[in-house]
């Protein structure tokens, strides 16, 4: 018996250091091995001295545990069916999942770092819980990016034939075909979301008894209500509000003048396409990058402004970001995820 909690105990340990070497290796890689960070690291020293990109880091800086803080409101909201967790424990889970989330597709290493700082709740029940606040975020993101991208398409359609040769005048119409079908997908979505109450009603195939022990979890999925849906729906609709205003706020640190308005849509327009691009966190820099340049620059390019430092700026401001949003909490994180308990946890029903 000694024997095995022993083992158990090893298999944590190595599995909690491969987690942290894995992230951190990533990170160095990343960081390090791209021109165009030391570049952007140069014009933000170079910048540093002016109080007003001071001022602004601090407040982009505070929108960012903003923006963790209503993530962990609306998981700590969701788990609680389970498990009720300190508001602290819960950010440190949160955190633990940024971390696990840089090395795996998608970041689905979030669900798994944050189940697995759970005492109660069965992995695969948090695992489907945890699903329904990603869902919900990812809502927000189509429908508001969809319409935002749709916009930014139409809206500087010259600019873009121009650019990539394609006469996107002469196909209005399948622009708009596209965007009716992104809404129908959208809806389709929503309705899936609020009937999720329904879960527990499909039957399971009977010859994979494994699959529907896994399956049999999601009834937990029938327990929040329309009410409790729309709330987790309201507090992603928030959180997108903080990291879209903190994109604006770096673009306007590093002289990329936008207006507010066009500024929003652009960056729904990146945020957009980031979500239907399947990458892996940490390697979605260099997309994340070439995203916003392509679309942010729409606006210069069409009044004639694209030079060198505008090109700068704009990546300046989504690599600085992607540094505050990502690589900052899952260096954090990683203290956290010393405390994670991978095989000491029952799966079962």
């Amino acid at each position: 018996m000694k024997h095995s909690a022993k083992i158990v105990k090893t298999y944590n340990l190595l599995i909690k250091i491969l987690i942290i070497v894995l992230s951190y290796f990533f990170i160095y890689k990343q960081v390090f091995f791209k021109q165009e960070i030391h570049l952007i690291w140069h014009t933000f020293i170079g910048s540093f001295h002016s109080y007003h990109l001071f001022a602004g880091l601090s407040a982009i800086l505070l929108l960012a545990f903003i923006n963790w803080s209503i993530e962990t409101v609306k998981w700590k909201y969701l788990i609680r069916k389970t498990e009720k967790i300190s508001f602290l424990k819960a950010y440190s889970a949160v955190l633990s999942g940024i971390t696990i989330s840089t090395f795996t597709p998608n970041r689905i290493g979030e669900y798994f770092g944050r189940v697995f700082s759970l005492k109660k709740t069965n992995p695969w029940e948090g695992v489907f819980i945890t699903l329904i606040g990603s869902i919900s975020q990812l809502l927000i993101t189509l429908f508001i990016g969809s319409v935002c991208t749709y916009i930014a398409l139409t809206g500087f359609e010259v600019v873009i034939a121009k650019n990539i040769g394609l006469h996107l005048t002469q196909n209005s119409t399948l622009l708009l075909f596209l965007f009716i079908i992104a809404l129908i997908i959208n809806f389709t979505l929503l309705l899936l979301y609020f009937n999720v109450i329904k879960i527990n009603k499909l039957k399971w195939p009977h010859s994979r008894p494994k699959i529907k022990k896994i399956c049999s979890h999601l009834s937990i999925l029938a327990s929040y209500s329309g009410k409790e849906l729309a709330k987790v729906l309201l507090l992603s609709l928030a959180r997108y509000f903080v990291f879209t205003s903190q994109f604006y706020l770096l673009l306007i640190l590093f002289h990329v003048q936008l207006p507010f308005v066009t500024g929003f849509v652009l960056i729904s327009a990146v945020y957009y396409t980031m979500a239907v691009i399947p990458t892996v966190a940490l390697t979605e820099l260099g997309v994340r990058g070439s995203v916003s340049l392509f679309f942010i620059g729409l606006y210069f390019d069409k009044a004639g402004q694209l030079c060198e430092p505008v090109k700068i700026g704009i990546l300046s401001s989504s690599v600085i970001l992607w540094i505050i949003n990502l690589i900052i909490p899952a260096i954090i994180g990683s203290f956290f995820v010393l405390k994670l308990r991978f095989f000491d946890k029952k799966s079962g029903s």
